[in-house]
C-alpha cells in the first residue's frame, strides 16, 4: 500500500489499495482510497480494456481517455459511522491519480510511448496546467 499526502491540502490523502495492474484479458485496473468530509472515505476501483484507450490528457489529474464509456468505476463510500454505499458507473476517463504537476508534458510523452511500445496507439490530447 502506498500513501501520498499532498503538501498543498492538509489532511488530503490518497492510498493506493491495489496498484496499477494488467490482467490476462489486457484490462488495466487500479484501486485507490481517499478520505472524505465527515471522517469517512471512498474506495474507487477503475478498470478499462487497454485496446479501448485512445488518448492521454490532463486537467488537474492525468487521465487516460477511452473511445466510449469503456471505463468501469466501482465506488464504495464508507461513512464515519460505518454505513456503506456502493455505486458502479461507466465513463470515458480513467484517472491515473497523478495531479498538480506543472509543465509535466514529459509524463504525457512517456506514457504515450509506453502504450506504443506495447502495441497501442494513443494520441496526446489537451494538457492543461
Amino acid at each position: 500500500m502506498y500513501i501520498q499526502k499532498h503538501p498543498a491540502f492538509p489532511g488530503d490523502t490518497l492510498i493506493i489499495v491495489e496498484p496499477f495492474s494488467i490482467n490476462e484479458n489486457k484490462v488495466l485496473s487500479m484501486t485507490a482510497k481517499r478520505s472524505i468530509d465527515g471522517g469517512g472515505f471512498d474506495i474507487v476501483k477503475q478498470q478499462v480494456p487497454l485496446n479501448r484507450i485512445n488518448r492521454i490528457m490532463k486537467d488537474i489529474n492525468v487521465i487516460l481517455g477511452s473511445t466510449e464509456e469503456d471505463v468501469v468505476a466501482t465506488s464504495t463510500s464508507i461513512s464515519a459511522d460505518g454505513g456503506t454505499e456502493t455505486f458502479t458507473g461507466n465513463s470515458d476517463m480513467f484517472f491515473l491519480q497523478l495531479a498538480s504537476r506543472l509543465q509535466g508534458e514529459d509524463w504525457q510523452l512517456d506514457i504515450a510511448k509506453a502504450f506504443a511500445k506495447a502495441g497501442y496507439a494513443i494520441k496526446k490530447d489537451y494538457w492543461a496546467d
